[in-house]
């Protein structure tokens, strides 16, 4: 949910307002499956606006180790072709592909290696130690890197991969051992 503005003495701040209320009352918690959201006290960021042009890169921790990295290109705030393609932590393209629609892998979609990724693999390690599974996203935006957000559950937690061998494959990537005193009464 994001309202741009590029200009102040253009922008509709009454509107802005009202849309701002509406998303801020509303619990996605139960809409989205993303029952951890559902205590959290909303509220509303501003941020400086990095370009119209960016680079989501999207990298996949599992017990404080990056493993894979998904990117998608965004061109003024839309996504022009929904394009999920993955690599592994060494940039090469891997074969991993979603099943959500309207998304596909397009290996003829050349996307070069970040300046940054070795920076970007170091922060997601740091900033994933405590979770058994979390998604760290970067943006590089002249010649600096940007955290975007740490989510728990990608794609509304309806993420699976194109077949059971690709389900079977992220899924043995998730060990439950460093939470097993949650999971089972001792």
């Amino acid at each position: 949910m994001n309202l741009i503005c590029n200009d102040k003495k253009k922008f509709n701040f009454s509107k802005a307002i009202k849309t701002l209320k509406y998303w801020k009352n509303k619990n996605y918690c139960f809409k989205s499956s993303e029952f951890q959201y559902v205590y959290i006290k909303r509220k509303i960021f501003a941020e400086t606006f990095l370009c119209d042009e960016l680079i989501d890169y999207k990298i996949f921790c599992f017990n404080g180790e990056p493993k894979f990295i998904r990117l998608r290109k965004i061109i003024e705030w839309k996504i022009i072709k929904k394009i999920h393609n993955h690599y592994n932590i060494d940039w090469k393209l891997n074969k991993l592909e979603s099943n959500l629609i309207g998304y596909v892998r397009d290996p003829k979609v050349k996307i070069d290696k970040p300046k940054h990724l070795d920076l970007m693999l170091k922060y997601s390690k740091l900033l994933s130690q405590e979770f058994v599974f979390v998604r760290v996203d970067f943006y590089e935006v002249k010649n600096e890197i940007y955290l975007g957000e740490l989510t728990l559950s990608p794609s509304n937690s309806f993420l699976q991969w194109k077949n059971i061998k690709q389900n079977i494959f992220v899924a043995k990537m998730i060990n439950l051992t460093k939470i097993k005193d949650y999971l089972f009464n001792k």
